[in-house]
């Protein structure tokens, strides 16, 4: 017999769990965590968004749901509800400057990655709350955004913005660093146009002393050069 008492549904935001509002938290928690089981590895590492319709959800239940979702790998994003009852993941979330935009929740970007395993080409856009890794290039008229690092697994010659939530921390890297446009936070700088002092190495961009600075990715020599 099919059980609808819980619904997975993926979406740009993640993994969503349509859950019975009628049914007793304790057994509904038992059949979240048969249905996870089902799909534990293709799941693991999702941010997922629990809707419960019309029903009341109080502090200990998101707390419990929160640790069983843990198990499996997997974050809680938010739950909903029809009744005005919203709770935002406590532990799993760090509330940065500008954290909260267009009704969304960008976590603590150390937890979670992108892997795009493709060039990304003009007039693609990627936007993502967290890490993004890109395997391949990032062609001129493309466009990078994530709230974490970006990682460029190629060259980089789009436009790239990294901690885009307002984090100074993160940083830009690539093997061939030619953005149009580097945004870090809320600084930004562009690639010379002249390049020939441009080394054909892997190199990572970060702020230092409030300025965008690119160095050359060495573990034995670290070459800083500031635009």
């Amino acid at each position: 017999m099919r059980d609808d008492s819980v619904v997975i549904k993926g979406s740009r935001e993640g993994i969503f769990l349509h859950l019975d509002p009628q049914l007793d938290f304790r057994e509904l928690k038992q059949r979240i965590s048969a249905k996870l089981s089902d799909s534990k590895d293709f799941l693991a590492g999702a941010q997922v968004i629990c809707n419960f319709g019309p029903r009341e959800v109080a502090d200990e239940d998101v707390a419990e749901l929160e640790q069983l979702l843990r198990q499996f790998k997997l974050r809680l994003k938010r739950v909903s509800t029809s009744v005005d009852s919203r709770h935002e993941a406590r532990e799993e979330i760090k509330m940065p400057p500008k954290a909260i935009e267009d009704n969304r929740v960008y976590p603590n970007a150390d937890e979670q990655t992108l892997l795009i395993k493709r060039t990304l080409r003009s007039g693609q856009s990627v936007s993502y709350d967290g890490n993004v890794v890109v395997m391949g290039d990032v062609n001129p008229g493309a466009e990078v955004v994530a709230s974490g690092n970006v990682i460029v697994m190629g060259a980089l010659r789009g436009m790239v913005h990294a901690g885009a939530t307002g984090d100074p921390a993160s940083v830009v890297a690539a093997l061939r660093l030619k953005p149009t446009q580097l945004r870090i936070a809320d600084q930004i700088t562009r690639a010379p146009d002249n390049d020939m002092d441009e080394p054909d190495v892997p190199e990572i961009a970060r702020i230092k002393d409030g300025v965008v600075t690119i160095e050359v990715y060495n573990p034995n020599e670290r070459q800083a050069r500031a635009r």
